[in-house]
């Protein structure tokens, strides 16, 4: 692993992601083992004994790349996190830092400096939308969430800074649904946040709604808009084989908590449920 330079990891990684996700792999439906190839990757990173040989970007794609395709390196991580901690804060901007901590929290990898210091850093950036894009906000709260790391100045101007979006259409359902998580997860109030969110979703197209309606349950706050379109969503489903028997349950307590009758829903609720059991 000698012959491999900084750039050539980085793109080693970022193209059997693309590879594994792209027009070959579906046509020919071949199966690659790759967790040889990512453990060698991470470990010849690791013996560099400085990342400062790496851009931040390339540091940003190798770690995308790990969770994208559910490899786990705690050594890469390690290195990672240390870098970060001890720059000077200007080597990773916001976007950088936020894909980061959005790659470390599916691989539970909790580092107690880390997310303080890129919490730090994207709140000093003041959140500008022209320096962090609206998905990254939606993405670094959901990492703290993830891996419950409280930041309140961080959710506290994320929330605002979604609050100043115009053009709902920067942000996708499932990036609203995120934010909705986070902020409900970490027991964090925004009540003008989740109306924003409820009357930005009250007419969208919805897949995962169980995590959402139990956002809004957790914060005691109900949207009859967005409760009316996850209703007719559910039941405009063929079947529930996308519901295990929690998140049915979960969404039965949160119309009910919120007392958002819908007859029709709890009845193929309950089908769901007995299909279920």
């Amino acid at each position: 692993m000698q012959l491999f330079d900084s750039q050539c990891s980085t793109h080693l990684s970022r193209s059997y992601v693309l590879l594994h996700y792209g027009d070959i792999a579906r046509n020919t439906m071949e199966q690659v083992s790759h967790s040889n190839l990512f453990q060698s990757v991470g470990n010849a990173v690791t013996w560099i004994p400085e990342l400062v040989v790496y851009n931040a970007k390339s540091i940003m794609d190798l770690v995308w790349a790990y969770t994208t395709l559910d490899e786990s390196h705690p050594k890469l991580c390690k290195k990672v996190a240390q870098y970060i901690v001890n720059s000077d804060g200007i080597v990773f901007n916001p976007h950088e830092l936020s894909t980061i901590a959005w790659a470390f929290a599916p691989l539970n990898e909790l580092h107690p400096e880390l997310f303080p210091k890129i919490g730090g850093i994207i709140v000093a950036s003041n959140l500008k939308l022209c320096a962090l894009r609206a998905q990254d906000l939606t993405n670094a709260i959901w990492a703290f969430a993830a891996l419950n790391v409280q930041h309140s100045s961080l959710f506290t101007k994320a929330g605002d800074a979604i609050l100043e979006i115009r053009d709902c259409t920067l942000l996708e359902p499932q990036d609203f649904s995120n934010a909705a998580w986070a902020f409900a997860s970490t027991n964090t109030q925004h009540p003008h946040l989740f109306k924003k969110i409820g009357d930005s979703m009250a007419f969208s197209n919805l897949d995962a709604c169980a995590p959402l309606v139990w956002a809004y349950t957790h914060v005691n706050i109900s949207h009859s808009g967005l409760f009316k379109n996850v209703a007719e969503s559910i039941l405009a489903r063929d079947d529930f084989k996308s519901f295990n028997s929690k998140e049915i349950s979960n969404i039965a307590w949160a119309y009910t908590s919120l007392n958002e009758w819908h007859s029709c829903l709890f009845e193929k609720l309950v089908e769901g449920g007995l299909h279920n059991i």
